[in-house]
């Protein structure tokens, strides 16, 4: 085992938010008009957003703001809340006086209150716009509503997670790179009982994960394959992916390896930061965790921890199973916008321009951020002294929408990261408004989080705990929450 270090928080973190669309139609790319033939859009003097991810003030957001106005002349007045505040002060600004003209939203904020006409519909601005025409039509598509319009443009691809795992550790132990569950099982019971990291200690195990809570379903890919614990959409229509046949094979997996002791044995009060930290101190050989610039970081801070002969690569997914891609945040136009149009060319557009906009919001401002010497652009460090290099100003440059030549070059982890979360993607859907699951998200959560507690833990057998759920799931009003989604 390696020597410990302290949990590792970079801007490179990915917020995660709550998963689950509907797709629809795809974008019509027929009607997109050329800048000559288009009527002139009213510019805005002043646009005003509320931003969660967006750089920092102490990062540098202030002169982000002043190199945008001094490109497009307007003034952008940016309000950023805690990130862990962030949900309750957008819903707080709704519900006063205090609406700005472009906000930046998460799926389940997305469908509530584009429901409640907080937010102006966006398809014509969409289906007339250059450049919307050249990003793929799926991750538009993905945020069109069950009432067939689009409501917000999203400001990234998403991205998705990857299994990442101790290619050392395997080269130890004489062991290729598992494809199928069975050989992924097999590298987890070697790397818990064969002293992969030849220290002479039995102080390994095989994989680690962030135990049962919202969303930690993300980091579970091998183990679900095929299966949900989430709603999921089946013949076209939404199902409880709690109660598909699927699931027990899924849920006989997780208890299995936790039996096996091949699983963290912390695994259920586990959150993503000992996760990560239990990979990097090399406690565990394997994990599920972002792709992206994340790969970069995993690899770096292991190697920091356990000495450069560590590696850490990340994997296809295994042969019975797929990579998720999530629905980045959201950027809506909201209805008390007084020029929607402005704001759509002069902020969405622009941010997306492929050109000088496009690194504004990416690589950030000149000098402060980046420099260029002799043609080369170069990162700064995030701070002065720091060993560590100014990251995203908002959007991350592996997961850009639009194509465009970046001038910096991606770190060979990170975009094939990307590509190998690509290769076998399932875009994940936004769940449609109902009102009866949201006055039932939060105990319907709970309950799925105890009955796999108890299941894998012997407590229930599968088949109890599959009715023991039932019962309490149709008290929660489950067969109207499916009704609603569904019609």
């Amino acid at each position: 085992m390696c020597k410990s270090i302290p949990n590792v928080v970079t801007k490179s973190i990915v917020l995660f938010l709550m998963l689950d669309i509907l797709t629809g139609c795809s974008l019509n790319k027929a009607s997109a008009v050329t800048s000559e033939n288009k009527p002139k859009v009213e510019k805005p003097s002043k646009i005003t957003a509320m931003f969660d991810i967006i750089v920092k003030t102490e990062d540098g957001q202030e002169k982000l703001v002043e190199e945008y106005k001094k490109q497009t002349g307007i003034d952008l007045v940016i309000t950023q809340p805690p990130h862990n505040q962030y949900t309750e002060k957008v819903k707080l600004a709704f519900s006063s006086n205090a609406v700005p003209d472009i906000v930046e939203v998460g799926n389940s904020d997305y469908v509530t209150l584009s429901a409640q006409g907080a937010f102006t519909p966006l398809d014509n601005y969409i289906s007339d716009s250059v450049q919307i025409s050249k990003m793929d039509s799926s991750y538009i598509d993905a945020v069109r509503l069950k009432d067939g319009k689009t409501y917000g443009v999203p400001l990234s691809k998403g991205g998705g997670t990857v299994t990442y795992i101790r290619k050392d550790w395997l080269d130890n132990l004489g062991m290729k790179l598992p494809t199928t569950w069975d050989e992924l099982y097999e590298v987890m019971k070697a790397f818990t009982t064969k002293d992969p990291d030849k220290d002479g200690s039995n102080n390994t195990f095989g994989y680690t994960a962030a135990g049962l809570w919202p969303g930690s379903e993300a980091y579970l890919r091998d183990f679900l394959q095929q299966a949900t614990f989430d709603f999921t959409i089946k013949n076209g229509k939404w199902v409880d992916g709690f109660t598909q046949p699927e699931i027990k094979d899924a849920l006989m997996r997780l208890k299995i390896a936790y039996n096996d002791k091949v699983l963290d044995p912390e695994f259920f009060t586990n959150q993503t930061s000992n996760m990560r930290e239990k990979f990097f101190n090399g406690n565990a050989g394997i994990f599920n965790y972002w792709s992206g610039a994340w790969a970069a970081t995993i690899d770096g801070t292991t190697r920091q921890s356990c000495g450069n002969k560590a590696e850490v690569v990340a994997i296809p997914s295994i042969k019975e199973s797929y990579y998720n891609n999530r629905i980045s945040p959201i950027h809506a136009i909201t209805s008390s916008a007084k020029n929607p149009e402005g704001i759509f060319k002069w902020f969405i557009e622009y941010i997306h321009d492929g050109a000088k906009g496009q690194m504004l919001f990416t690589h950030g401002v000149e000098g402060l951020h980046y420099t260029i010497e002799n043609n080369k652009y170069k990162v700064m460090p995030f701070k002065e002294g720091s060993s560590i290099n100014f990251d995203t100003a908002y959007i991350n440059a592996e997961l850009n929408l639009t194509p465009w030549k970046d001038p910096i070059e991606q770190d060979s982890r990170v975009t094939k990261s990307i590509t190998i979360n690509m290769e076998n993607v399932v875009q994940l859907k936004l769940l449609p408004q109902s009102n009866t699951y949201s006055k039932h998200a939060s105990e319907l959560t709970k309950l799925k989080e105890e009955v796999i507690s108890r299941i894998m833990t012997g407590d229930l057998s599968f088949d109890a705990g599959l009715d023991y759920y039932t019962s309490k799931a149709t008290a929660l009003e489950i067969n109207k929450i499916l009704y609603e989604f569904n019609n």
